[in-house]
């Protein structure tokens, strides 16, 4: 930052005040979030259980419900990945999972270079973890818009392969990272890929879960 904006900035800051990132109301000077949001955001949602091929689970643990506060928090981080928004979910997001030993981390395929290049969600919570990333390659529907039926069978048919060089991971625990959990459809896609590459131990962590 150029010396000379700092003061125009901080007299900005104080002018606009120091609003929530959940609700946008005002927060305590120096703090994201207001006692209320603070409050709403320290509650995990039960991890869901997503049924898989050949019997096999795949457990989901999620950091927030999808409900506001966290609901408009995302929206807007979603819109501005390096925004302050999108900032405190990913740091939220490292402080809530933790990669466990040799356990390497997978992204779904869409829009993967971005992601990689933490200028999206998931790209940015996988990077914050540490260690490897590793990106699943192939083309899934887009889900926004579309009913639970519909993104259901949207992925049923996916084809998506592992990612590249994947034969010296086979075996490997993976933890798969995403930002919304809403059918599921998205991941199931994703660990029936790995499965079929003969990945080790499959888990998922999303930023938050529809309930």
């Amino acid at each position: 930052m150029l010396p000379r904006l700092r003061p125009w900035l901080a007299a900005a800051s104080t002018l606009l005040g120091n609003p929530c990132l959940g609700c946008r109301e005002e927060a305590p000077a120096g703090q994201p979030l207001c006692p209320a949001c603070r409050e709403a955001l320290a509650v995990r949602p039960p991890p869901r259980v997503l049924d898989l091929e050949g019997g096999a689970l795949l457990t989901v643990e999620a950091l927030w419900p999808w409900a506001d506060p966290a609901r408009s928090l995302l929206l807007r981080a979603k819109a501005d990945p390096r925004g302050p928004e999108a900032t405190h979910a990913v740091a939220a997001f490292a402080a809530a999972f933790r990669r466990r030993p040799g356990e390497a981390v997978v992204l779904p395929p869409l829009h993967l270079r971005r992601r990689l290049q933490g200028s999206s969600l998931p790209g940015a919570c996988a990077r914050s973890l540490g260690g490897e990333v590793l990106g699943l390659r192939g083309r899934l529907q887009r889900q926004t818009g579309r009913s639970a039926a519909d993104r259901r069978r949207g992925q049923d048919g996916a084809l998506l392969r592992p990612p590249r060089a994947f034969d010296r991971h086979r075996g490997r625990a993976l933890l798969l990272v995403d930002d919304v959990l809403t059918t599921g459809a998205t991941l199931r896609a994703c660990a029936r890929s790995l499965q079929q590459a003969r990945a080790g131990p499959i888990r998922a962590a999303v930023l938050a879960s529809v309930e």
